[in-house]
């Protein structure tokens, strides 16, 4: 509902934020209760019943209150339970303080006299979007340009070629062009397979066909049923080759029609080939390096989010949107992992906890600065740090080890950037593993 109130000026809306922060209060409930190993890890916590009676208390609460006074109340509950929080570290000290942070925020939107701020992009945020959306590390981008030069070349063959069904052309590389290398390679073997059986199928029961109405019943059963089928597996193109050609047999003969159906999927096959061997290709293993740099860059972007949070206010859309982004990365990553052998995958398993939890650590360092729970001391110090980890996180650099938060007062804060840094060390001694 956010993303859908986007307007192109990003006039004041203050609808919008309400819709953001709470689309952040799901996520953060999402990721806990999804990962099996950490919601059992939750659970296992003595604190958890108290935890979830606490939080659940605290939201419904929220959804009663109606006036300022009763929102004010409820904040400086919230602040209190923040101030107190003795739960040990892990996921579960994570999530109860994410959700009391978001819930400060909405308690504290209604009591704001200022309005949600309105400004242009700047020219440097435009580029900084546009350079990462058309970057060839961006798995959308490489997939995009492949897709782009497979459907050009095809439907330009198709629209000059004056010729039966040639549109089969392009259709056919469309459905065997897939994301990544491994899944195009597979339906370029369970594609022809399908469609072979098919072409013998409709040849070995056409001559049966009582007509036209019989030639409209098969097409019907043989559509019916590929609805029925999983695509990309080897029985669903049997079904659509069959209703193709049996259709096609109304306007050329049987034979022809089975054999320019052959022909197309050949020359889409050989297409696919060529441009996914050459064009930007993406393996699993190459994507899992590209997905690796990805999270490094994410954390790179964040913590030029917190400095700019710092200075101005910030659309809590763009956190949405960068945990969002974080999440899909980190979860394609662990699913490449989880396949790997033990041996092999046990370094990267701790490389992917610890940019878990740094990425954790930086949002809750972030909710500091957005509940105005920072001192005056805390501010320049923090920028400082942000602008040297914004700059040394995309690619990883040696000179993270260097980094401390002693320029921080004690308290807090200094305490969330000191646990932030050693997981930056660990991450520099996993690097080899990469």
């Amino acid at each position: 509902m956010g993303h859908n109130r986007r307007r192109m000026f990003r006039l004041p809306d203050r609808e919008r934020r309400y819709y953001h922060l709470f689309a952040l209060l799901f996520q953060r409930a999402s990721y806990l209760v999804t990962d099996e190993a950490a919601w059992l890890e939750a659970r296992q916590n003595p604190a958890f019943p108290q935890v979830m009676d606490t939080l659940s208390r605290l939201i419904r609460r929220l959804q009663e209150t109606r006036d300022p006074a009763g929102l004010e109340e409820l904040a400086r509950e919230v602040q209190e339970l923040l101030d107190r929080s003795e739960l040990p570290q892990g996921r579960l000290r994570i999530f109860y303080r994410s959700v009391l942070h978001m819930l400060l925020l909405l308690c504290r939107e209604p009591l704001s006299a200022t309005r949600p701020p309105y400004r242009l992009p700047s020219r440097r945020e435009l580029w900084m979007g546009l350079r990462q959306r058309l970057s060839p590390e961006s798995f959308e981008f490489r997939f995009a340009l492949r897709l782009a030069v497979v459907l050009s070349v095809s439907c330009t063959v198709s629209f000059l070629w004056d010729f039966e069904h040639t549109y089969w052309f392009p259709l056919h590389a469309f459905l065997l062009l897939q994301p990544s290398y491994e899944e195009s390679a597979h339906r370029m073997v369970t594609r022809p397979v399908g469609t072979a059986i098919g072409c013998l199928l409709v040849h070995l029961v056409y001559h049966y066909l009582p007509g036209l109405p019989g030639v409209f019943v098969f097409s019907l059963a043989m559509i019916a049923l590929m609805y029925c089928c999983t695509p990309g597996t080897w029985v669903h193109p049997i079904f659509s080759t069959s209703f193709a050609l049996t259709m096609a047999t109304l306007t050329v003969e049987k034979t022809e029609a089975i054999q320019l159906r052959l022909l197309y999927l050949a020359m889409a096959v050989a297409l696919v080939l060529v441009v996914n061997r050459f064009l930007l290709p993406s393996r699993r293993d190459q994507q899992f390096t590209r997905n690796l740099r990805s999270l490094f860059y994410l954390q790179s972007v964040y913590w030029g989010v917190v400095g700019r949070s710092l200075r101005e206010p910030v659309d809590p859309a763009l956190f949405s949107e960068l945990l969002s982004q974080f999440h899909m990365v980190h979860h394609e990553a662990s699913a490449y992992i989880a396949q790997l052998p033990p041996e092999e995958g046990a370094g990267y398993h701790t490389l992917q906890l610890t940019m878990w939890n740094m990425f954790s650590k930086l949002e809750q360092m972030e909710c500091l600065v957005q509940t105005g729970a920072l001192t005056e001391a805390e501010y320049r110090p923090l920028g400082e740090l942000a602008a040297a980890l914004r700059l040394r996180l995309s690619p990883p650099q040696e000179s993270l080890a260097a980094l401390t938060a002693d320029g921080l007062p004690a308290g807090e804060l200094r305490g969330m950037a000191q646990r932030y840094l050693e997981n930056t060390r660990l991450l520099l001694t996993a690097l080899p593993h990469m």
